[in-house]
């Protein structure tokens, strides 16, 4: 009985550890995601904020179906970056 408990204890200890080295990994990843998926809003609130033109043009109906385009492609970004780099977990019998 002590030898299955010592390698549970074992198979858990090592999981954390993959776990936590996996989280400091995918730092840079995630930061390079997020930059991705805020620099194109960034952008257009700064021509929308500097050029006049543009932002009659995002105020008229094609405007607003080119934004929620891109609303809907940023937030598939997020989804799919976020399933990317996510660990699946292992089944356990007690949690």
């Amino acid at each position: 009985v002590g030898a299955i408990i010592g390698g549970l204890a074992d198979s858990v200890a090592d999981e954390v550890r993959l776990r936590e080295a996996h989280a400091a990994a995918i730092t840079e990843q995630r930061l390079t995601a997020l930059v991705a998926l805020v620099a194109p809003w960034a952008l257009l609130l700064l021509t929308a904020a500097t050029n006049p033109q543009a932002r009659l043009l995002y105020g008229t109906p094609t405007g607003g179906v080119v934004i929620a385009i891109g609303v809907v492609a940023t937030v598939a970004g997020y989804v799919i970056t976020h399933r990317t780099l996510r660990l699946t977990r292992m089944p356990r019998t007690f949690r």
